[in-house]
């Protein structure tokens, strides 16, 4: 990575250099090196390996958002699908969250920004909770609708001849079932 985005410059490794060989005072040491640092900004940066570090994570978020979005339609399950979406939807606000905040001129955003990102990551947060506990009680009901047509209304379709085998053999599928 520091051969595409060197910590330094070459011009402030030379500066580095002829104030050690004390071919420069401290003082034109100092004077250059904050006049080099302030011409070499990158977008508010000191260098470019800064500017990248800082949004590497809102862009690795954002893609990862990209894709929850092109997966969910296909998603069964709608409260699965639903609850995928607004996973998506809440990487996506962050990443161009900070994305913006990696971008802009100043020194920090607003605090009503950040009110703001926190109210709608809360609301979204708190959609995203209830898609996933209806998930689960979806999932649960399917799983005690067949196990109650197993037990239940399975020995109807069961001989007489085959049904201790039957119950023994679900009375141990059950006990796996709840170690």
């Amino acid at each position: 990575m520091h051969m595409f985005f060197p910590k330094n410059s070459k011009e402030i490794v030379n500066l580095k250099k002829s104030y050690k060989q004390d071919q420069i005072s401290k003082e034109t040491y100092t004077d250059q090196l904050k006049i080099l640092k302030e011409k070499q900004k990158f977008i508010g940066f000191p260098n470019q390996r800064t500017f990248w570090y800082n949004m590497g994570k809102p862009i690795t978020l954002l893609y990862f958002s990209l894709l929850l979005i092109g997966i969910y339609p296909f998603l069964s399950d709608k409260y699965l699908r639903r609850a995928v979406k607004f996973s998506a939807i809440i990487m996506g606000f962050v990443s161009f969250f900070f994305i913006i905040w990696v971008l802009w001129d100043r020194n920090d955003l607003p605090k009503t920004a950040y009110y703001i990102a926190m109210g709608i990551i809360a609301i979204l947060s708190t959609f995203l909770a209830i898609s996933l506990i209806n998930h689960r009680n979806s999932l649960l009901a399917r799983i005690r609708l067949l196990t109650s047509f197993i037990v239940l209304k399975g020995k109807l379709y069961v001989s007489k001849k085959n049904e201790e085998a039957y119950f023994r053999a679900y009375m141990e599928t059950f006990r796996k079932l709840i170690k």
